[in-house]
């Protein structure tokens, strides 16, 4: 379509051109230039468009709830998901965390299922790539960072913890509801205070904190 759009604004140009030439010599040197950075700025627009689909992107809402829906029903949680667009066939990868003390089996079990129930649900195939994490240390997380948020009365509520574990080390992601009346630079000075406090105890793990008010 954008080539026969091309075809036709450049013909309308050389019309145009070829009657006021006679007046401005250097008017089919500046229409030349103007079609050609009409050309190189639809050429970066559409590579990017193609290119964005085959490196993966985030899949549409209605996509979303649905593999929502499947991580409810398997009480699994879902992270990194991204879609790629082949045309025909469209693939989705995706990550899934489980206990690090399941066997090689069991992970390949539930990831196999997960596929299976995308594929009904989407009609897309799907790649799922399992992260494991550490029970007690989970456990052990999720019971320290309670108490050391407790302490901070700034701070009105929590939720939707997540506590990834590796050898190396991990991070913690976390929600705090604030009052909506807190400024930026307090807001700061709790996440710092949070950082500090925590790492003592974790040395190795990092806690990420989304700040929202409570309105």
């Amino acid at each position: 379509a954008w080539h026969h759009r091309s075809d036709a604004i450049l013909t309308i140009g050389v019309v145009i051109v070829i009657f006021l030439s006679q007046y401005f010599k250097y008017f089919d040197g500046l229409f030349s230039i103007v079609i050609a950075i009409l050309i190189i700025y639809e050429s970066i627009k559409f590579s990017y468009t193609g290119i964005s689909k085959l490196i993966g992107e985030k899949p549409d809402e209605d996509n979303m709830k649905k593999i929502d829906e499947i991580s409810r029903e398997m009480k699994l949680k879902v992270h990194d998901v991204k879609i790629h667009d082949y045309g025909e066939k469209k693939i989705v990868v995706l990550h899934i965390d489980l206990r690090g003390d399941y066997t090689a089996s069991k992970a390949h079990e539930i990831a196999s299922e997960f596929e299976k129930r995308v594929l009904e649900k989407t009609g897309m195939e799907a790649i799922v790539h399992v992260d494991t994490f550490d029970v007690n240390i989970k456990n052990e997380i999720e019971k320290n960072l309670d108490s050391i948020l407790k302490e901070i009365p700034e701070i009105k509520s929590y939720h939707d913890v997540e506590v990834f574990t590796s050898p190396e080390g991990g991070h913690v992601d976390i929600h705090i509801v604030v009052d909506k009346n807190l400024t930026i630079e307090k807001i700061e000075k709790i996440s710092k205070r949070i950082e500090k406090t925590f790492s003592k105890v974790f040395p190795k793990i990092k806690v990420v904190t989304h700040f929202e008010t409570d309105e």
